[in-house]
């Protein structure tokens, strides 16, 4: 297992530059006339037009006549004139789809009679286009305490929804994960299942679901294998206000193997089955409407883990964040 002595800086630095480059990449959103959302980075600009370079559609040319006045300027009484199709409003009609990212970042040391350093990083990135939804999620976990390893784990995964009406909707949510302290060196798993919109109001959200997951998992302890589960799931969002928003989710996964994804011959695999559950919740303040302080807890206890004292594991973290 490598030391994580000098590993805070190092990280913190390489989040630090990530952050920076994140913020200084930011583009601009216009709103045209036809209601109509524009995103990209402004090239040049004078009084009749503004030149934007767009990710998909690459530069356009857009008249100052086709985007939606501002109402704080508009003289009171007066109605928006209709505008005239352009060549450059046509080109930028297809809807473009609403990306958010955010990006969080925590640290804390302690030293005197116990030393340790705590470090923990996640990156979200939620977009919709139509009947799709997309979520992909990155998070870096490590711990040390009086120069021992606790906490070594890195996940990703990215998930998409396909609503198919206003209750039901397809799910497929991809996951990668590595964990040096119970080592795991490699897990995949791809899960495919169908959910149901419980609670879909404009402050309250509520879904749960069934699937089936196929997981590839690689450990020191046995040779790679893969199982066939069946898992459920849920989440849940409560907007409080503007700045502040609550989210929880919850997964179980079960096999009847003696373990997920290791063999039963495994010495002390339970015999009599396996599961696992996770629970994630986070509470986030909008300090400001691109900063905001977060609380998240986490707990995950995976019982096809050889060792007991390493099956349960939880954590409450505190991090700063950056949305854009």
């Amino acid at each position: 297992m490598k030391s994580m002595t000098a590993f805070p800086f190092a990280r913190i630095a390489s989040l630090i530059l990530l952050l920076t480059a994140a913020i200084a990449g930011r583009a601009e959103v216009w709103t045209l006339a036809n209601g109509d959302r524009l995103t990209g980075t402004v090239i040049s600009e004078d009084s009749v037009f503004i030149e934007v370079q767009h990710p998909q559609l690459g530069r356009l040319k857009v008249p100052r006549s086709a985007l939606k006045a501002d109402p704080a300027t508009k003289p009171e009484g007066v109605a928006d004139k209709p505008v005239a199709k352009t060549e450059a409003s046509t080109a930028v009609k297809p809807t473009v789809p609403k990306w958010k990212r955010q990006v969080e970042v925590g640290f804390s040391q302690q030293s005197g009679a116990k030393e340790k350093q705590d470090l923990s990083a996640r990156f979200q990135i939620d977009g919709k286009e139509g009947k799709n939804t997309f979520r992909g999620t990155a998070k870096l976990l490590e711990t040390e305490a009086d120069s021992k390893t606790v906490t070594d784990r890195r996940e990703a995964d990215f998930r998409w929804r396909y609503d198919i009406n206003k209750r039901l909707f397809a799910q497929a949510l991809t996951t990668y994960a590595e964990d040096g302290v119970r080592k795991i060196d490699l897990s995949l798993e791809q899960q495919v299942g169908g959910g149901y919109r419980v609670v879909d109001g404009k402050r309250h959200k509520a879904n749960v679901g069934l699937g089936a997951v196929l997981q590839y998992l690689d450990r020191e302890e046995a040779k790679p294998e893969t199982a066939l589960l069946g898992s459920f799931f849920q989440d849940y969002a409560y907007e409080l206000n503007s700045r502040v928003k609550l989210t929880q989710e919850s997964s179980l996964m079960i096999s009847d193997k003696g373990a997920l994804g290791v063999r039963s011959t495994v010495a002390n695999a339970p015999a009599e089955g396996s599961y696992r559950v996770k629970f994630n919740s986070g509470l986030q303040s909008k300090v400001t409407d691109k900063m905001s302080l977060n609380l998240r807890f986490e707990y995950d206890y995976d019982r096809s883990v050889i060792d007991a004292n390493l099956r349960a594991d939880q954590r409450l973290t505190t991090s700063l964040g950056y949305i854009w």
